[in-house]
């Protein structure tokens, strides 16, 4: 009896959660059992699981990954009492929530692209989830950063998680959506770092956050406008979408394209094909490009282009260091 009054009170508590503000948040994911040590495994109905994993699930049936941002979507053969759905209408408080915590914040910095994401004015705990006061999803927190809502929809509703690019990175500290570091070897590209993106199809483009987004889901292989300022200048042109081959958990140094992967470190751990004739090996350490020193994969990235299309790596070997150049 004392077990039914105490299902009856959570019942009632999650139906009316918008009442019950950020306790009842508490208690569903408690009763959900959405945070699982460093993982989260979220309820969406229909046997349906949203899962950040820094590892693949070994329950369920993985329906599709998103390789950048480590979630998963998997099919369990029991379902939840209990789910959460996406928040489409509501703006309300929100805050960061696990089984046992909620603290009410706001997102400060948005999330822009796969590289940074969106962070509150509060300290967040990782993972949880970021709620509403009616319990609404309106992201996930991980040890990066929030995965945003708008991320967490697309991955869920469409049917392969891949991305466009256009071969430029946005400086996310910067207000206005600055070209702070572009592709060398994308095809035709127009782009110079500094440019300023204006508009993209012809919608004036508010924040590097809302930039990236869009760029990020356009359609790979659709064709687009995009304007932008150069100086003084105001300048109009055609881009073709490309996939996107690096960024979030993978690396993003603009050389996943020539087969080359790094660590944080900027040690070589994968070479593929394309990069099989160099004559580099795993665990070669980049120690420089285009005659910068560079310690890490965002000023690797920020240094690689040249108006050439020739890139010069500066690499290091067991205390040799040798060069490496690339077209």
């Amino acid at each position: 009896m004392v077990r039914f009054f105490a299902a009856l009170t959570l019942f009632f508590s999650l139906s009316l959660a918008c009442e019950g503000g950020f306790d009842a948040c508490i208690a569903k994911v408690g009763a959900t059992q959405s945070v699982q040590g460093q993982n989260l495994v979220i309820p969406l109905g229909a046997k349906r699981f949203l899962v950040y994993s820094p590892t693949p699930p070994k329950f369920g049936k993985i329906l599709k990954k998103d390789p950048f941002l480590s979630l998963y979507l998997v099919e369990k053969k029991e379902d939840s009492k209990y789910f959460f759905k996406l928040n489409r209408h509501l703006s309300l408080g929100e805050a960061c929530v696990n089984d046992t915590l909620a603290i009410e914040g706001r997102i400060t910095q948005p999330q822009v692209g796969l590289n940074v994401l969106a962070k509150m004015n509060e300290p967040l705990f990782a993972p949880s989830l970021v709620l509403n006061s009616c319990c609404f999803l309106e992201g996930i927190v991980t040890h990066r950063g929030i995965i945003q809502r708008a991320y967490l929809k697309r991955f869920i509703n469409e049917q392969e998680s891949r991305y466009g690019d256009i071969g430029i990175r946005l400086d996310p500290k910067n207000k206005a959506s600055v070209v702070s570091a572009i592709d060398p070897f994308f095809p035709s590209n127009p782009f110079e770092k500094g440019d300023t993106l204006l508009a993209l199809d012809g919608k004036k483009v508010s924040s590097p956050s809302a930039a990236m987004e869009t760029i990020l889901f356009w359609k790979i292989g659709s064709e687009h406008r995009v304007e932008v300022a150069r100086g003084s200048e105001r300048l109009e042109f055609g881009v073709r979408v490309a996939e996107r081959l690096g960024g979030g958990v993978l690396s993003d140094t603009f050389l996943e394209s020539r087969g080359i992967v790094v660590n944080d470190a900027l040690e070589i751990i994968e070479i593929g094909k394309n990069a099989a004739s160099l004559g580099i090996a795993k665990g070669d350490r980049i120690l420089g490009v285009n005659a910068t020193f560079v310690k890490d994969p965002e000023g690797l990235r920020k240094n690689i282009y040249t108006k050439n299309k020739s890139v010069n790596l500066l690499l290091q070997r067991a205390g040799f260091q040798f060069f490496v150049q690339i077209n």
